[in-house]
């Protein structure tokens, strides 16, 4: 059997790091004909220069390793040096080796950065810092960079507003902050190994004041006192260089920033500040100035009045009388800022024939009510049909404020009730008539209103304003018409005279319509072969009309089973007689008859009454 060398190794994975390169090579299945436990392996390195070329008196050799082995570590190197590594394998017949791979060590990570200094400013931060070691790379195969963020956005789980700026050396200034702002930061150094920070630190900007707030504002007529907290910061600056200002002006509504108008206070070393000298009753506009070397803060703009006069004086409603006027007004809602309690009212009133000027101020000849808080009041002892003007003065602790002059005439009095009641009833209508009156309460008879107010009996007289009458007719001074009353209904009524200043009523007085009426009595009905006979007696009820004036017909036709009256009645007057003969009536025939009494107010009927007519004898 043929003996020879073993296989050429094939390297798989060369990988370096600082100060080992770990070599990995597929194992080889055969050794030239000899058993595998003969073979062997071992590397051979050696350093290779800049230039490419072997470095004199650095080759090794490892120690070998058997034939089930195929990897291992050359060990101890030089970091960032570049290596040449090769793979022998052999048996005792000979060797042979893989192709040379080169591969360079890598350095070390670097040391932690360490910031030594770091400087304020408004807008601005220096920072200074030292790295001890590099990890051996230089130049471009090292990056620094700051990472920065303010602290409002640390817990901001998106990373919004970390911000990396590339940087050389060891200092580097960050621009463009926000002043008056906290923020973290960290130095951090990168090269090929490995990236190591800084611990964070926290630096927070010089800038203008915090804000100040405005705690509380009171106002008199003329004065304003402002009140406001401090501000909780004074932008990385000591306290003692906070000052503040008050700036103000009259103006309803202002945001702007800048206010060349505005008046602006002393320096103020305390919280509080009093505005005097002010327009009474005029807005004003306040707000804090503070400032320290670094800026002005300013609270937001305030608004305040100074207190001011009632608002909107005006009487709602005069209810005249005789010899009183009963006046309400409007409770003030605007009371110049005070609380609405804080008014009392009185009416000034004079009685005038000429108008007075809605801008006359004073009244040295005018009456005065008492001071009322309540929005009410009666004026009484005054002359009836009388003109009076008034006005209703409102004060608050400021001043008084006027209504316009209101003019009134006091009323009258009621006239007299109407007396000697006559009242003639008929069927639907009554006439009713009166005396005159001669009193007209102050006014003239063209002034009057005269009319009837009733209702149906019900057992018990009206009450006093007659609630429940449920009709009214008018009429002149000395009569009244009553229509489209109920036939035969008793009704209450009397006569009611008024004017503006009220009313008076007669006595109540009782009448009752005439009505239809009663049937007559007695009906007697005598028959014969074609002739029926009926008489009857006139009615005991004529529905409050003369007998003269009841009028009869009788009402007969063969009967029907089917109905209550006749198939086909004939009507026969009979005027006043209280008899009447049926003749040409068939005989043995069965007929319905009733009488019927009529009054101008209507007319009642007898039952109907069923007989028969005579037959014809038959021998």
């Amino acid at each position: 059997m043929c003996q020879a060398p073993p296989d050429k190794p094939q390297i798989r994975s060369v990988v370096a790091n600082a100060t080992q390169i770990s070599v990995i090579w597929d194992p080889l299945q055969s050794n030239g004909g000899q058993p595998l436990d003969t073979l062997y392996y071992y590397l051979d390195y050696y350093e290779v220069s800049s230039f490419g070329s072997p470095v004199p008196n650095t080759r090794h050799l490892s120690r070998n390793f058997s034939h089930n082995v195929n990897k291992a570590i050359i060990s101890p190197l030089l970091s960032l040096t570049y290596y040449s590594v090769s793979v022998v394998a052999f048996n005792k017949i000979g060797r042979n080796s893989s192709s040379w791979k080169r591969i360079q060590t890598i350095g070390y990570p670097p040391d932690q950065p360490v910031i030594t200094n770091v400087t304020i400013a408004i807008n601005a931060i220096g920072i200074e810092w030292n790295i001890a070691s590099t990890g051996g790379y230089n130049g471009s195969k090292i990056q620094l960079y700051i990472d920065y963020q303010k602290w409002s956005d640390y817990f901001n789980t998106s990373g919004n507003g970390l911000i990396k700026i590339l940087v050389h050396g060891n200092e580097h200034r960050i621009s463009n902050l926000l002043s008056n702002t906290d923020y973290r930061l960290r130095i951090t150094v990168r090269n090929p190994v490995a990236t190591r920070s800084s611990v964070w630190i926290n630096a927070t900007t010089t800038g203008v004041p915090g804000l100040p707030v405005i705690s509380n504002l009171v106002s008199t007529s003329t004065t304003i006192t402002v009140s406001w907290l401090p501000s909780p910061s004074n932008g990385g600056y000591s306290m003692s260089k906070l000052w503040y200002y008050v700036e103000y002006m009259q103006s309803d509504s202002y945001q702007g920033n800048d206010c060349p108008v505005c008046t602006i206070s002393p320096l103020i070393d305390n919280f509080y500040y009093l505005m005097d000298n002010l327009r009474i009753g005029k807005p004003y506009i306040i707000r804090i100035k503070a400032t320290n070397p670094g800026g002005i803060s300013y609270s937001s703009w305030r608004r305040m009045n100074t207190k001011g006069y009632p608002q909107n004086i005006k009487i709602d409603q005069i209810i005249r009388n005789s010899t009183s006027l009963n006046v309400t007004w409007f409770p003030v809602i605007d009371n110049g800022g005070y609380d609405p309690s804080n008014i009392i009212y009185f009416i000034e009133f004079i009685n005038k024939s000429s108008p007075f000027d809605n801008n006359q101020l004073t009244c040295n000849a005018c009456k005065v009510t008492k001071n009322l808080a309540a929005t009410f009041v009666i004026i009484d002892g005054l002359t009836a049909l009388t003109k009076y003007y008034l006005r209703l003065h409102a004060i608050n602790p400021t001043g008084a404020s006027m209504s316009s002059w209101e003019s009134t005439t006091t009323l009258g009095y009621p006239p007299d009730a109407p007396t000697e009641i006559t009242i003639i009833a008929d069927a639907r209508t009554a006439s009713i008539t009166y005396n005159r009156i001669t009193y007209y309460g102050g006014y003239s008879l063209g002034s009057i209103t005269f009319y009837a107010r009733y209702r149906v009996n019900a057992g018990e007289a009206p009450d006093a304003d007659c609630h429940n009458c449920y009709l009214r007719s008018y009429g002149t001074e000395s009569s009244v018409q009553l229509t489209r009353l109920l036939v035969g209904t008793a009704y209450y009524v009397q006569i009611v005279t008024s004017n503006e200043a009220g009313q008076n009523a007669s006595q109540w007085k009782i009448f009752t319509t005439r009505g239809t009426p009663s049937t007559v009595v007695d009906i007697k009905i005598t028959t014969s072969l074609s002739v029926v006979v009926v008489t009857w007696h006139r009615p005991l009820n004529t529905g409050g009309y003369d007998y003269s004036q009841i009028l009869y017909f009788v009402e007969y036709g063969i009967g029907s089973a089917d109905n209550d009256g006749c198939q086909s009645c004939t009507s026969t007057p009979t005027n006043k007689n209280t008899t009447v003969s049926l003749v040409g009536l068939k005989s043995s025939s069965e007929y319905r008859i009733r009488v019927v009494t009529v009054n101008p107010a209507g007319i009642s009927a007898s039952n109907w009454t069923s007989v028969w007519t005579r037959g014809i004898a038959m021998f």
